[in-house]
């Protein structure tokens, strides 16, 4: 990743792969460029007391995994602050590199990694795209 400013816009390389709709690319991107983790507001009584409130500040703050009808959990995150912001104006940025996020999505044994949910060109990255994005697959 080259060192920018981050005004939350897209990253041109991640941008070109989100337009041409192609997931390997899409995950070739992620890999080297970063992501916004959505983090909202958690419902009260939806996390373990001991991390409910660590910083006292009576909100307790939590990262979202989207789950499927059938069951399948997948990480929510987005290209840019505008896509997050379509998705849930209240969910504040939490910048990190793509290939951390795909790599916790990995270890942590969920399905896909989504990107842009609430966009035309949303994509979910699974199995083989995930573990490329992650930098996990060798």
């Amino acid at each position: 990743m080259e060192s920018r400013v981050d005004d939350g816009s897209c990253p041109p390389l991640l941008a070109a792969a989100l337009n041409a709709g192609w997931p390997v690319a899409v995950a070739a991107a992620v890999r080297q460029e970063r992501l916004l983790v959505p983090v909202v507001k958690a419902p009260e009584g939806s996390l373990p007391e001991d991390e409910a409130d660590p910083c006292g500040t009576g909100d307790a703050m939590a990262s979202v995994t989207f789950i499927a009808a059938d069951g399948r959990r997948a990480l929510l995150a987005f290209s840019s602050l505008s896509a997050l912001q379509a998705w849930d104006p209240q969910a504040r940025p939490l910048p990190q590199p793509g290939r951390d996020i795909a790599g916790s999505a990995v270890t942590g044994g969920l399905d896909a990694l989504i990107i842009d949910i609430a966009s035309e060109h949303r994509v979910a990255l699974q199995a083989g795209e995930l573990l490329l994005a992650s930098g996990l697959d060798g």
